[in-house]
């Protein structure tokens, strides 16, 4: 129940699911979006079901996860082997003790670091990968129903969403405070995204030329 024009798949002990927003559906239903469009976008949702996408996504981020979280337990351990060598130091003199304890801790925090930045690595692979999935489910989308018709309903649904953003930002305390979608996404922020830049997925619909 929400008004933005939007739609996504997940997968449920009973199967696949496609949701519809409400938003889309009004859309549809007041004539901002013809039935071609709609069913270029149920389509493009197709497309992820058909391609498994759910189900490859879930498994690259439950990598991410366990790596990152085997990487904080590291850094947890480091950090109480050198509390450990500390002690070593203070009351019982034993510096062979204390040495050991104080390496093991920094080789753990060292080695903790390194499996969270191959997390971050896994997950920046992981986005490249979804936002080349996007394409694909725009390919099934417009192959059920045609180019113009998906890369049309990218167009609307983008400019639709933009514009409600816009419109419902002035209703928040201190709007000025908000962030709102940038206009024009650096590499950075392309690099974190899930999906790629509707111009972009129009290119390759009907190119750059039309």
């Amino acid at each position: 129940n929400s008004p933005e024009l939007n739609a996504f798949t997940y997968s449920s002990i009973f199967g696949p699911k496609i949701v519809l927003t409400t938003g889309l559906i009004d859309a549809y239903n007041t004539g901002k979006i013809s039935v071609d469009e709609l069913s270029a976008i149920i389509g493009h949702e197709m497309g992820h079901i058909k391609h498994r996408d759910s189900l490859r996504g879930a498994v690259a981020l439950s990598w991410v996860s366990i790596i990152n979280a085997i990487g904080t337990y590291f850094i947890f351990l480091g950090f109480l082997s050198l509390g450990a060598g500390t002690v070593e130091t203070i009351f019982t003199r034993d510096e062979t003790a204390a040495f050991v304890a104080i390496v093991g801790g920094i080789l753990a925090i060292v080695f903790g670091f390194i499996l969270k930045i191959i997390a971050k690595l896994i997950s920046l692979i992981s986005l490249h990968h979804s936002r080349i999935m996007e394409y694909q489910a725009d390919v099934y989308g417009a192959y059920l129903t045609s180019n113009i018709y998906m890369a049309n309903a990218l167009k609307k649904v983008e400019n639709y969403n933009n514009s409600l953003v816009a419109k419902n930002l002035g209703y928040l305390p201190y709007p000025e405070g908000w962030q709102v979608p940038p206009v024009r996404e650096t590499w950075i922020d392309r690099l974190f995204s899930t999906h790629p830049p509707t111009e972009k997925r129009i290119e390759r619909l009907i190119g750059k030329n039309q």
